[in-house]
Order: structure tokens, then C-alpha cells, then sequence
């Protein structure tokens, strides 16, 4: 058996020889295939988010359009990726307009930061805590969101409507 071997030149040689060409190709392949899959990633992350908002967003208009004292909960899943963390989701805080023009949702997933405005109509949404206003900020994962209609003359806006969306988190 010895023998064999020593006499066949490709059984030693060639074996070793076609496992580092393997590894070579793995190696120029599997960054290309994980970069495709993070990026795969990231778009399925980002697009589960915004259906989340949106769908969360339509029973927003639904309880404004009813009027004042309209309650409704709604069940979010704000859910980090395979490989994408999703950082923060943030009611009422628009960065390019001061307090009370708040119509905007904003999410930040790996620290790149998305916003979309609330329009048709443009409602604005703040969390009504120990007597004053903030934007309602949260992470990735499951939330259940209390909105409650209320009335308050700081959310006029010049429009004859002083009503706003009270938004906050209650699990």
C-alpha cells in the first residue's frame, strides 16, 4: 500500500493542492455572498418597519377622524434582523421643524436615519407626560401602543384643529 502511494505522484500531491484551491475560492466568494445577504437584510428589516408604521399610522388617522376621547391600542413589532439591529423608532420629533409641528415618524436601523411625515391629514403626535410634551422614543422589538384623541390649543397649528395624538408605550 506504501508503495502505491509513493508511486502515485497525483494521490499525494493532488489532494492538498485541490483543497487550497477550495479554500481560495471560498475565500474570494463568501464575502460577496455575506455583503448580498447583509444587504438582503437590511432591506427586509426596513421594509417590515415601515408596514409596521404604516399599518400603525392608519389606526393613528382612524382614532382622529373619530374625534376626541377616541382610544385604540395597537400591537407593533419593531423586530432587529439577521444581522440589522434596528436602533430606535420615534413618534412626534420631526428635526427640521420645532415643537408643536410633530408630524412625522423617524426610525433609525444601524445608524441611518429614515423619517416619514404624517400627512392627510397631518396629525400631530406627542407623548403627554406629567403635564408636558416630548416625543415618544423607543427600540426594536414588540410594543403595544396606547392612542388616545385629546384636545389642546398649543396643536392648533393655524388650521382651526386643536386636537393631536397622544401616543405612548403600555407594554
Amino acid at each position: 500500500m506504501r508503495s502505491r502511494l509513493l508511486r502515485n505522484k497525483f494521490g499525494v500531491e493532488g489532494i492538498p493542492f485541490k483543497l487550497i484551491i477550495i479554500i481560495v475560492i471560498l475565500a474570494i466568494s463568501l464575502p460577496i455572498a455575506f455583503d448580498r445577504f447583509n444587504h438582503w437584510d437590511a432591506d427586509k428589516t426596513e421594509k417590515e418597519i415601515r408596514n409596521e408604521i404604516t399599518n400603525l399610522v392608519t389606526r393613528i388617522k382612524m382614532a382622529y377622524l373619530s374625534g376626541v376621547g377616541n382610544v385604540d391600542t395597537v400591537d407593533v413589532d419593531f423586530r432587529d434582523g439577521a444581522t440589522t439591529r434596528v436602533d430606535a423608532i420615534i413618534f412626534g420629533a420631526n428635526p427640521n421643524a420645532g415643537f408643536p409641528e410633530v408630524v412625522s415618524i423617524s426610525y433609525t436601523i444601524e445608524g441611518i436615519t429614515q423619517t416619514i411625515l404624517v400627512q392627510d391629514p397631518e396629525i400631530p403626535m406627542a407623548e403627554f407626560d406629567g403635564g408636558e410634551y416630548r416625543s415618544l422614543a423607543m427600540g426594536g422589538g414588540k410594543h403595544s401602543i396606547r392612542i388616545s384623541i385629546e384636545r389642546d390649543s398649543r396643536f392648533e397649528l393655524g388650521r382651526g384643529i386643536d386636537l393631536f395624538a397622544n401616543v405612548s408605550v403600555v407594554g
